[in-house]
């Protein structure tokens, strides 16, 4: 496949949305208070927060998947009520890499 000149690649400025970059700046601010907490109470609190927690280890045990994540169950629900009955289906995904 021809993809074209690669140095006009990412030659536009970054897209954004100064609402959703106000969002993401509070969102850090907040995260950012985290940091002094002692880690092992604040799993057992977002454990004890997260009905679904037990979600991921019946997945697990059930499917057997290799490389469990939430991100692989999520896409996994989707796509099981989608396209059930397809013996093949192609599908384009636009992932973003954990934190």
């Amino acid at each position: 496949a021809e993809y074209g000149d690669h140095t006009s690649w990412f030659s536009h400025p970054p897209y954004s949305v100064s609402t959703l970059q106000n969002f993401k700046d509070d969102l850090n601010t907040t995260k950012d208070k985290l940091n002094d907490k002692d880690k092992e109470v604040w799993h057992r609190h977002t454990r004890f927060t997260n009905p679904a927690g037990n979600i991921m280890r019946t997945v697990r045990q059930e499917l057997q998947a290799e490389l469990l994540t939430q991100a692989w169950a999520k896409f996994y629900e989707m796509a099981s009520k989608v396209v059930p009955d397809q013996p093949e289906f192609t599908s384009v995904h636009i992932c973003e890499a954990p934190g």
